[in-house]
């Protein structure tokens, strides 16, 4: 959930007050996940269902956190954390294609084959998998936009705009198009904010680029809300020339949600890309987000690109990309041979565990902040409130960082 920053000195001060004492190494991963666990079932053992309603999101988190524990564990061969990763996806997080993830994993130590890669990447994208939502379309007026907050992950909500168009939108839709309705899936995958919503451009590409508009049906435009490489928010005027903006960066886009304008400077040097088309399908007056119009599922482990990595870059800007790529055992990687220290000085360098942060990812956040790692540097420079809010607000994460300030 994305919540506004109110009071945003008594906010930092918060923060400060967590990062700012020695980081301790605090346990095994084990041991980190069964505690992440035990959060989770105490949730449910002492919550009426009102109160549990209230604290759903709470759960969810503890499980994540659990099984993101349990699952590298398991790539370290630890017997005991392979046996509860399964235990901790079937019965976990309440989302049904859990148990099918959770029967495939039993069957890898079934066959004593846990070190698989592809199902290590279906369990990290699985986290950041779209989820159904159904949305009315009866109260949306021509001309309108309703902005819907779609629960699209186990953790996080984003912004949607279902917009009606008016009569001389549709009018206008038999005019020739705009360039750049339709992107390579080269082309789309670096710019993107993340490799999931990446995925779901390449689905939803399939249904939209031939048809008028970019929409299955050509009366509703529906768009991410969200600037498709730093995650602003947009505001929408959508009957006028300009209908999306970006209020960050000044990014403009038309109705159809194909740039007009592209602001390149020195924090923006990538150009203008068209707004995200989310995977939605709709039925009658009833509109799906995150279901493919054909009911298929995306393969988000198919589509995961890997990190544009290459020499030439810098070594805190291989741990930036890394990070947010989330790859855990590259990190690790890297850092056995650099020292935070050691990259004092490079830009790059406040970058890396505010890209960790955006994954919420907490062994490879633990990772970081056991090697000194700071956020308090990125937010002298500003533009990091988003990761300071998810430090906040996601308890598994919070409760991290109050752990690692504790003693052995």
């Amino acid at each position: 959930m994305r919540l506004k920053l109110i009071n945003k000195n008594a906010f930092l001060a918060l923060l400060f007050s967590l990062l700012s004492t020695p980081l301790f190494a605090f346990s095994s991963y084990y041991e980190s996940a069964t505690h992440y666990l035990d959060l989770a079932k105490l949730q449910t053992n002492t919550s009426t269902n009102n109160q549990f309603k209230k604290n759903e999101l709470s759960q969810n988190t503890y499980y994540v956190a659990a099984i993101q524990y349990f699952l590298e564990a398991c790539m370290n061969k630890d017997e005991r954390s392979c046996a509860q990763l399964s235990y901790a996806i079937k019965n976990g997080l309440g989302v049904k294609p859990n148990k099918q993830l959770a029967l495939k994993w039993q069957d890898e130590l079934n066959r004593n084959t846990t070190k698989s890669t592809l199902l290590y990447k279906q369990t990290l994208t699985w986290f950041n998998s779209a989820r159904s939502q159904q949305v009315s379309l009866n109260k949306i007026a021509q001309g309108q936009c309703a902005r819907v907050d779609w629960q699209r992950t186990l953790l996080e909500s984003e912004p949607v705009f279902v917009c009606r168009r008016t009569k001389a939108q549709l009018e206008a839709l038999a005019l020739p198009a705009l360039p750049n309705g339709m992107l390579s899936r080269k082309q789309i995958t670096p710019p993107m904010a993340d490799a999931e919503r990446a995925s779901e451009f390449i689905a939803m590409s399939e249904f939209t680029s031939k048809k008028l508009g970019r929409s299955l049906n050509p009366q509703w435009f529906v768009v991410s809300g969200l600037e498709p490489r730093f995650g602003c928010a947009l505001t929408v005027s959508f009957t006028q020339n300009i209908a999306f903006k970006n209020p960050c960066h000044g990014d403009e886009w038309n109705s159809m949600g194909l740039p007009l304008a592209s602001k390149i400077n020195s924090s923006q040097p990538q150009t203008t890309q068209p707004l995200n088309i989310p995977p939605y399908s709709i039925n009658e007056q009833t509109l799906i987000l995150g279901k493919l119009p054909d009911s298929s599922e995306i393969e988000y482990h198919y589509l995961l690109p890997e990190p544009l990595i290459t020499e030439e870059m810098s070594v805190a800007e291989q741990l930036s990309v890394a990070a947010r790529w989330q790859q855990f055992s590259l990190v690790e990687e890297i850092l056995k041979k650099h020292s935070y220290e050691s990259m004092k000085g490079d830009p790059k360098r406040p970058e890396i565990l505010v890209n960790a942060i955006s994954t919420q990812y907490l062994p490879l956040i633990e990772l970081l902040l056991r090697r000194g790692f700071q956020l308090d540097e990125k937010i002298k420079y500003g533009g990091s409130a988003n990761e300071v809010i998810k430090i906040i607000n996601n308890p598994a994460i919070n409760d991290l960082v109050k752990r690692l300030q504790q003693p052995h």
